[in-house]
Protein backbone atom coordinates (compact mmCIF):
# COMPACT_ATOMS: atom_id res chain seq x y z
CA UNK A 1 0.00 0.00 0.00
CA UNK A 2 1.36 3.50 -0.70
CA UNK A 3 1.06 6.61 0.99
CA UNK A 4 -1.63 8.21 -1.11
CA UNK A 5 -3.88 5.23 -1.14
CA UNK A 6 -4.24 5.01 2.58
CA UNK A 7 -8.02 4.74 3.31
CA UNK A 8 -7.26 6.23 6.97
CA UNK A 9 -9.58 9.32 7.21
CA UNK A 10 -7.00 11.21 8.83
CA UNK A 11 -4.51 10.62 6.31
CA UNK A 12 -7.40 12.16 3.49
CA UNK A 13 -7.43 14.79 5.40
CA UNK A 14 -3.85 15.49 5.15
CA UNK A 15 -4.01 15.27 1.43
CA UNK A 16 -6.48 18.96 1.47
CA UNK A 17 -3.07 20.34 2.34
CA UNK A 18 -1.32 21.57 -1.02
CA UNK A 19 1.93 21.17 0.70
CA UNK A 20 1.56 17.96 1.98
CA UNK A 21 -0.15 16.33 -0.83
CA UNK A 22 3.01 16.91 -2.82
CA UNK A 23 5.40 16.13 -0.18
CA UNK A 24 3.63 12.59 0.42
CA UNK A 25 4.02 11.92 -3.59
CA UNK A 26 7.25 12.71 -3.49
CA UNK A 27 7.76 9.98 -0.44
CA UNK A 28 6.12 7.51 -2.80
CA UNK A 29 8.68 8.22 -5.46
CA UNK A 30 11.37 7.80 -2.99
CA UNK A 31 9.41 3.80 -1.68
CA UNK A 32 9.30 5.13 2.08
CA UNK A 33 6.99 3.06 3.56
CA UNK A 34 8.34 2.65 6.73
CA UNK A 35 7.44 6.65 7.46
CA UNK A 36 3.39 6.37 6.96
CA UNK A 37 3.13 5.82 10.98
CA UNK A 38 4.61 8.76 11.63
CA UNK A 39 2.59 11.16 9.10
CA UNK A 40 -0.92 9.36 10.79
CA UNK A 41 0.45 10.87 14.36
CA UNK A 42 -0.03 14.20 12.52
CA UNK A 43 -3.82 14.23 13.18
CA UNK A 44 -2.94 15.06 17.06
CA UNK A 45 -0.89 18.38 15.71
CA UNK A 46 -1.49 22.07 14.63
CA UNK A 47 -2.12 21.92 11.23
CA UNK A 48 1.00 23.81 10.64
CA UNK A 49 3.38 21.05 12.28
CA UNK A 50 1.95 18.88 9.51
CA UNK A 51 4.21 20.02 6.54
CA UNK A 52 7.23 20.12 8.74
CA UNK A 53 6.87 16.87 10.16
CA UNK A 54 5.87 15.72 6.36
CA UNK A 55 9.32 17.43 5.27
CA UNK A 56 10.66 15.90 8.11
CA UNK A 57 10.17 12.55 6.79
CA UNK A 58 11.52 13.21 3.28
CA UNK A 59 14.93 14.99 4.64
CA UNK A 60 15.29 11.62 6.65
CA UNK A 61 14.53 9.39 4.03
CA UNK A 62 16.64 10.81 1.14
CA UNK A 63 19.79 11.67 3.71
CA UNK A 64 19.70 8.19 5.48
CA UNK A 65 18.68 5.98 2.72
CA UNK A 66 19.43 7.40 -0.81
CA UNK A 67 22.46 9.55 -0.30
CA UNK A 68 23.69 8.12 2.74
CA UNK A 69 22.66 4.61 1.79
CA UNK A 70 21.92 3.16 4.83
CA UNK A 71 19.96 0.05 6.36
CA UNK A 72 16.59 0.58 5.38
CA UNK A 73 15.57 -1.63 8.26
CA UNK A 74 17.31 0.58 10.42
CA UNK A 75 15.16 3.47 9.01
CA UNK A 76 11.89 1.86 10.28
CA UNK A 77 13.60 1.53 13.52
CA UNK A 78 13.75 5.63 13.61
CA UNK A 79 10.65 6.12 11.97
CA UNK A 80 9.01 3.51 14.92
CA UNK A 81 10.44 5.61 17.76
CA UNK A 82 9.44 9.41 16.17
CA UNK A 83 5.89 7.90 15.71
CA UNK A 84 5.90 6.29 19.55
CA UNK A 85 7.32 10.10 20.77
CA UNK A 86 4.91 12.14 18.36
CA UNK A 87 2.26 9.97 20.05
CA UNK A 88 3.06 9.76 23.81
CA UNK A 89 4.49 13.47 24.42
CA UNK A 90 3.48 16.61 24.38
CA UNK A 91 4.67 19.88 23.74
CA UNK A 92 6.18 21.52 20.66
CA UNK A 93 7.90 19.58 18.00
CA UNK A 94 11.22 21.21 18.79
CA UNK A 95 10.66 20.08 22.25
CA UNK A 96 9.69 16.47 22.05
CA UNK A 97 12.66 15.88 19.43
CA UNK A 98 15.18 17.85 21.86
CA UNK A 99 14.83 14.80 24.54
CA UNK A 100 17.71 12.81 24.35
CA UNK A 101 15.68 9.70 23.68
CA UNK A 102 15.26 10.77 20.35
CA UNK A 103 17.72 13.14 19.58
CA UNK A 104 19.74 10.02 20.08
CA UNK A 105 17.90 8.50 16.80
CA UNK A 106 18.07 11.62 14.75
CA UNK A 107 22.40 11.43 15.21
CA UNK A 108 22.02 8.71 12.85
CA UNK A 109 20.65 10.75 10.47
CA UNK A 110 23.64 12.35 8.20
CA UNK A 111 24.64 15.68 9.27
CA UNK A 112 25.33 18.44 6.93
CA UNK A 113 28.57 17.63 6.14
CA UNK A 114 28.26 14.07 5.92
CA UNK A 115 25.87 14.49 3.55
CA UNK A 116 27.50 16.73 1.21
CA UNK A 117 30.46 15.05 1.26
CA UNK A 118 28.85 11.70 -0.17
CA UNK A 119 26.37 13.46 -2.46
CA UNK A 120 29.27 15.24 -4.03
CA UNK A 121 31.57 12.21 -4.13
CA UNK A 122 29.50 9.51 -4.82
CA UNK A 123 28.51 7.52 -7.92
CA UNK A 124 24.69 7.41 -8.82
CA UNK A 125 25.16 3.79 -11.34
CA UNK A 126 21.27 3.67 -11.46
CA UNK A 127 18.53 6.50 -12.18
CA UNK A 128 15.79 5.23 -9.96
CA UNK A 129 12.48 7.69 -10.04
CA UNK A 130 14.22 8.66 -6.63
CA UNK A 131 17.25 10.16 -8.15
CA UNK A 132 15.06 11.65 -10.94
CA UNK A 133 13.05 13.74 -8.24
CA UNK A 134 16.06 14.98 -6.44
CA UNK A 135 17.33 16.17 -9.48
CA UNK A 136 14.05 17.79 -10.26
CA UNK A 137 13.83 19.21 -6.42
CA UNK A 138 17.73 20.55 -7.15
CA UNK A 139 16.44 22.24 -10.65
CA UNK A 140 13.26 23.64 -8.16
CA UNK A 141 15.88 25.36 -6.13
CA UNK A 142 18.12 26.56 -9.08
CA UNK A 143 15.27 28.35 -10.72
CA UNK A 144 13.05 31.41 -10.36
CA UNK A 145 10.09 29.58 -10.26
CA UNK A 146 8.97 31.13 -13.51
CA UNK A 147 9.65 27.56 -15.06
CA UNK A 148 8.88 24.14 -13.60
CA UNK A 149 9.54 20.60 -13.51
CA UNK A 150 5.64 19.44 -14.54
CA UNK A 151 6.45 16.33 -13.66
CA UNK A 152 10.16 14.20 -13.02
CA UNK A 153 8.32 11.23 -14.93
CA UNK A 154 8.06 13.23 -17.83
CA UNK A 155 11.74 14.22 -18.20
CA UNK A 156 14.68 11.95 -18.92
CA UNK A 157 18.22 11.91 -17.01
CA UNK A 158 20.95 12.76 -19.12
CA UNK A 159 24.69 11.94 -18.94
CA UNK A 160 26.07 15.41 -19.80
CA UNK A 161 29.49 13.34 -20.27
CA UNK A 162 28.33 10.33 -22.16
CA UNK A 163 28.17 7.51 -20.49
CA UNK A 164 29.75 5.69 -23.72
CA UNK A 165 31.99 8.23 -24.65
CA UNK A 166 33.63 7.78 -27.83
CA UNK A 167 37.15 8.43 -28.71
CA UNK A 168 36.02 12.14 -30.36
CA UNK A 169 34.31 13.02 -26.96
CA UNK A 170 37.29 12.05 -24.18
CA UNK A 171 39.76 13.89 -26.44
CA UNK A 172 37.52 17.36 -26.31
CA UNK A 173 37.15 16.57 -22.88
CA UNK A 174 40.93 15.63 -22.13
CA UNK A 175 39.90 12.79 -20.00
CA UNK A 176 40.79 9.12 -20.53
CA UNK A 177 38.79 6.09 -20.67
CA UNK A 178 39.35 5.43 -17.43
CA UNK A 179 38.71 8.75 -16.15
CA UNK A 180 35.48 9.18 -17.41
CA UNK A 181 34.40 5.95 -16.03
CA UNK A 182 34.40 7.77 -12.86
CA UNK A 183 32.92 11.40 -13.67
CA UNK A 184 30.55 9.91 -15.78
CA UNK A 185 27.89 8.41 -13.02
CA UNK A 186 28.88 11.95 -10.48
CA UNK A 187 25.65 14.01 -9.61
CA UNK A 188 27.56 16.99 -11.11
CA UNK A 189 27.19 15.46 -14.46
CA UNK A 190 23.54 14.96 -14.98
CA UNK A 191 21.34 17.03 -15.93
CA UNK A 192 17.26 16.56 -17.08
CA UNK A 193 16.12 17.10 -20.67
CA UNK A 194 12.92 15.99 -22.30
CA UNK A 195 12.54 12.60 -24.07
CA UNK A 196 13.09 14.49 -27.73
CA UNK A 197 16.51 16.50 -26.81
CA UNK A 198 17.88 13.76 -24.85
CA UNK A 199 17.65 11.16 -27.96
CA UNK A 200 19.32 14.11 -30.56
CA UNK A 201 21.63 15.11 -27.11
CA UNK A 202 23.01 11.37 -26.87
CA UNK A 203 26.37 10.46 -27.08
CA UNK A 204 27.46 14.03 -28.87
CA UNK A 205 30.44 15.56 -27.55
CA UNK A 206 29.63 18.63 -25.51
CA UNK A 207 30.26 21.24 -28.03
CA UNK A 208 27.72 19.27 -30.07
CA UNK A 209 25.20 19.69 -27.04
CA UNK A 210 25.44 23.18 -25.86
CA UNK A 211 22.78 24.72 -28.28
CA UNK A 212 19.98 21.82 -27.21
CA UNK A 213 21.18 22.88 -23.73
CA UNK A 214 20.42 26.43 -24.27
CA UNK A 215 16.89 25.67 -25.98
CA UNK A 216 16.19 23.60 -22.67
CA UNK A 217 13.07 24.98 -20.59
CA UNK A 218 15.51 23.21 -17.24
CA UNK A 219 17.05 25.58 -15.42
CA UNK A 220 20.07 23.32 -14.63
CA UNK A 221 19.95 22.92 -18.23
CA UNK A 222 20.08 26.48 -19.80
CA UNK A 223 23.04 26.74 -17.12
CA UNK A 224 24.72 23.88 -18.63
CA UNK A 225 25.30 25.58 -21.39
CA UNK A 226 26.85 28.70 -20.14
CA UNK A 227 29.93 26.16 -19.73
CA UNK A 228 32.58 26.90 -22.67
CA UNK A 229 33.86 23.35 -21.90
CA UNK A 230 33.12 20.01 -20.03
CA UNK A 231 35.35 18.37 -17.97
CA UNK A 232 36.60 17.03 -14.72
CA UNK A 233 36.96 20.52 -12.97
CA UNK A 234 33.63 21.47 -14.32
CA UNK A 235 31.66 18.03 -12.90
CA UNK A 236 33.68 18.25 -9.72
CA UNK A 237 32.46 21.63 -9.12
CA UNK A 238 28.97 21.08 -10.39
CA UNK A 239 28.45 18.16 -8.25
CA UNK A 240 29.77 20.25 -5.12
CA UNK A 241 27.26 22.73 -6.07
CA UNK A 242 24.46 20.15 -6.19
CA UNK A 243 25.79 18.47 -3.20
CA UNK A 244 25.33 21.87 -1.07
CA UNK A 245 22.08 22.48 -2.44
CA UNK A 246 20.59 19.43 -1.57
CA UNK A 247 21.55 19.96 2.14
CA UNK A 248 19.46 23.09 1.65
CA UNK A 249 16.38 20.87 0.42
CA UNK A 250 16.39 18.21 2.30
CA UNK A 251 18.12 19.88 5.43
CA UNK A 252 18.89 17.96 8.48
CA UNK A 253 15.49 16.79 10.35
CA UNK A 254 17.17 19.20 13.48
CA UNK A 255 17.05 21.82 11.62
CA UNK A 256 13.16 21.61 10.54
CA UNK A 257 11.85 21.11 13.85
CA UNK A 258 13.91 23.67 15.09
Amino acid sequence: MTLLSSGSSNYRTLLTQPDVAYTLERLNTYRARGCRPVILACSKFRSEDVPRIAHLCESITVRHSIVGEKSTNRLEVIYAEICRALRSSRGTLKEIFDREELSAYLREIPSDTEFIHKLENMEVLSITPAWREILTQINSRLGTGETRVESPNRVHVEHILPQNPRATVLTESYVSTEEAAQLVPRIGNLTLLSGRKNREASNKPFSAKRAKYAASEITMTQQVANYESWSTEQIQDRSKEFAEMAAEVYPHPSRIVS
